[in-house]
């Protein structure tokens, strides 16, 4: 018998030509009555119907595990797990499970092109043993390259003499120390995760002895550095570069910023403090 929605097929084979006083034509089937058992599942906080996501940014979406309706209920215990229609799947979209909800955990990478993509979710009863869709929800996921703040050039994070030579008295030995991060930009945007990396460097134009840049210190204080030793020439003068990169991985894109910083080693008593 066809349906619009269930075929129903009987195997009469064995009663082929068969005849009685009841049905001496032979044997025809009819279906008198026809029961369907089943269970309505529900949430009580539905799925949204479109979610945002940004590349190179991780997303979780909490999905609420189904529960069978108070009007069906069943007395065996479910499993109630979440997975992807076949044939529909998102690379970049995984599941974490956990008690009452499971953890729809957005991923995409520069690779991923920005745009609207339909995420198809299944809920399935793992100790059913049949795993066959018992709710099914359609989320509208737009993917985008991120917000704008992501793509901010870099600027100094703080004010640094670039016009005149900065004067350092030698027997002194001092040490400078310079701010932990050099540069402001996306890597310092709080709010967003721009999916980028951000270093940073400082190079002396010509190494003299004496005079030790640490610009990638290890240990409690992350400042980078100039020490000046007693071994370092008086009235020498050496020029500092320092340099910010920021790769912004979802757009390909590289920020780069420099400036410099003029340095002269004097004496206690140079008359050049005198000008």
């Amino acid at each position: 018998m066809e349906g619009r929605f269930v075929s129903i097929v009987a195997d009469l084979s064995h009663l082929a030509g068969q005849t009685s006083l009841m049905a001496p034509n032979g044997y025809e089937m009819s279906l008198c009555h026809l029961g369907f058992f089943g269970a309505l599942y529900k949430r009580s906080t539905p799925v949204p119907a479109t979610f945002q996501v940004i590349i190179g940014t991780a997303t979780i979406l909490a999905v609420e595990k189904i529960t069978a309706d108070a009007s069906t209920p069943i007395t065996n215990t479910l499993d109630i797990m979440l997975r992807q229609q076949v044939g529909t799947e998102l690379a970049w979209v995984t599941f974490t499970q956990k008690a009452t909800v499971t953890e729809v955990n957005f991923a995409p990478d520069r690779t991923v092109t920005p745009g609207t993509y339909s995420l198809v979710l299944e809920s399935f009863d793992l100790a059913g043993g049949v795993f066959s869709a018992l709710k099914t929800d359609t989320v509208s996921v737009t993917v985008e390259s991120g917000p704008q703040e992501c793509l901010v050039r870099l600027s100094q994070s703080k004010t640094f003499e670039t016009a005149q030579p900065i004067l350092l008295t030698k027997e002194y030995e001092p040490t400078v120390f310079f701010p932990e991060i050099l540069f402001s930009g996306p890597h310092t945007y709080t709010d967003y995760s721009c999916g980028g990396t951000y270093t940073q460097s400082i190079a002396i134009d010509s190494p003299l002895v004496g005079v030790t840049i640490t610009d990638q210190p290890a240990g409690p204080d992350l400042r980078p550095s100039l020490s000046i030793g007693p071994q370092a020439p008086a009235g020498s003068s050496f020029t500092l570069t320092f340099t910010g990169r920021y790769v912004h991985a979802p757009s390909a894109t590289n920020f780069v910023s420099s400036f410099n910083q003029r340095y002269q080693l004097k004496t206690v008593f140079s008359t050049d403090y005198l000008a």
